[in-house]
């Protein structure tokens, strides 16, 4: 389901683009050390066209590129780079999106 997103003030560093698609329960994690030590939170940018599957995780820090795709229930550990699809946990790179495949 494709959605505009609102982020309250106080997490408007996430980054997320314009329009993206998200899966139910794709979550964005904000704190890497769970507690121990200083918290701080870590922008995770989301770009533009972006697709996000159920139940993936984005940790702290990572940024997801333009029109890329993270498969459901992918733990995202790394940035992902434009176009690319990633899987798994931690997500690998699977392969490039082709053209046919891209959001509009």
């Amino acid at each position: 389901m494709a959605f505009s997103i609102f982020i309250s003030t106080h997490l408007s560093r996430l980054g997320v683009g314009a329009t993206l698609a998200a899966g139910p329960r794709a979550c964005l994690t904000n704190d890497k050390a769970m507690g121990r030590g200083a918290w701080k939170l870590e922008p995770a940018p989301i770009r533009r066209h972006a697709r996000i599957g159920a139940n993936s995780t984005i940790l702290p820090g990572v940024t997801v590129g333009a029109d890329a795709v993270v498969g459901a229930g992918a733990v995202v550990t790394r940035d992902v780079a434009p176009r690319t699809v990633v899987a798994g946990n931690p997500a690998r790179v699977l392969r490039r999106v082709r053209p046919g495949e891209r959001a509009r």
